[in-house]
């Protein structure tokens, strides 16, 4: 496990990476812009990652634990998934438009998909929503799971990126529609 110290540089690095998304492309950002923004000797981060993909991998699986946590909660609630989804961009809309919106970050883009095609896919078997349903009905399940995160990731990307007119709740119907 992780130490304090540790813990603090690796968010340090994180939140500097976000930082320096709002600027930059992520191919454009180097490991020595990324550690002189930080800070913190270029040794140090290579302590904790291999290469910026690691750091950004590492990123990317932060913001979708939380997501899934937010999803998970929901089966308590009487909030649907898309609601939760929905609310949890609108909490952490800046870092989600550095994360797939900003400057042609497609690279984060497909890490996102990636990564939300995967907890679907690791868990269609134990949720009893309609999609998860749909998902085990299907003859190829892990294809369903990466063409539904895709399509919700671009709903939520056209919901951050504002140029649709859509309210709150007509972007809850639309991933609703999506998903039943």
């Amino acid at each position: 496990m992780a130490n304090l110290t540790q813990t603090r540089t690796k968010k340090l690095f994180e939140q500097t990476l976000m930082s320096l998304l709002e600027t930059k492309s992520f191919s454009s950002i180097t490991i020595n812009q990324l550690c002189e923004a930080a800070h913190i000797h270029r040794s140090t981060f290579y302590r904790y990652y291999t290469d910026k993909y690691a750091l950004l991998e590492e990123l990317v699986e932060f913001i979708s634990a939380d997501m899934y946590a937010k999803v998970e909660a929901s089966k308590h609630t009487s909030r649907s998934m898309s609601e939760e989804v929905i609310g949890f961009i609108e909490a952490n809309k800046t870092n989600f438009m550095n994360v797939i919106t900003k400057n042609g970050n497609y690279e984060l883009y497909e890490v996102l998909i990636k990564k939300v095609s995967a907890i679907m896919f690791d868990h269609y078997q134990d949720w009893d929503d309609d999609l998860s349903i749909k998902i085990r009905k299907s003859t190829y399940p892990e294809m369903m799971c990466h063409f539904y995160s895709s399509g919700i990731i671009e709903v939520l990307k056209r919901m951050v990126s504002s140029g649709d007119n859509y309210s709150r709740e007509e972007f809850v119907k639309i991933i609703d529609d999506l998903i039943k």
